[in-house]
């Protein structure tokens, strides 16, 4: 398969994007925050994080229990349905889908409204860098260009009219 034809769906994808192979691996293999982040800044969606508390990116020498998950895969939600490069699920499949297109051990959920509450996640996003937190930080820090190029990839490949784009 040529990375400019779509794929099939994976599997619990009720609504099929016309996402190219080589989108597809780059938001789902990393980048998916980029996506959630454009159609949370386009369309004012809340964003869904779907963490691995058994695989933490960060735990804190002094408290143990003080960690930073690691971050399976980050959705942006409308109306009950999860949305990613791949598609569209119900939202209360999400887990279950990360669970089988990532094999994740023990996903939790994180409902998060902005981008600030999607920083604690990000490296360097808190607004000052941590030398000892932010180089664990699961999800790589972005510009506002990759923000601008992943909503141009979303609108075209989840199929984004012009009653999507106006923000309520």
């Amino acid at each position: 398969m040529s990375t400019d034809e779509p794929i099939a769906p994976f599997p619990l994808t009720t609504t099929r994007s016309s996402a190219t192979e080589a989108e597809i691996e780059l938001y789902t293999g990393g980048s998916c925050h980029v996506l959630a982040v454009a159609l949370h800044r386009n369309l004012g969606w809340p964003m869904l994080v779907v963490t691995d508390p058994t695989q933490p990116s960060w735990v804190d020498d002094d408290d143990p229990d003080n960690q930073i998950d690691s971050v399976v895969h980050v959705f942006a939600l409308n109306d009950g349905v999860a949305w990613d490069i791949v598609g569209g699920r119900p939202e209360s499949q999400a887990a279950e889908w990360c669970e089988e297109r990532f094999g994740t051990m023990m996903p939790m959920t994180d409902e998060v409204f902005s981008e600030d509450g999607l920083a604690m996640y990000v490296e360097g996003a808190s607004g000052e860098y941590d030398e000892d937190i932010d180089p664990h930080r699961p999800l790589h820090s972005y510009t506002d260009e990759d923000v601008e190029e992943a909503w141009e990839v979303a609108k075209r490949a989840l199929g984004l009219g012009a009653e999507h784009v106006a923000r309520v």
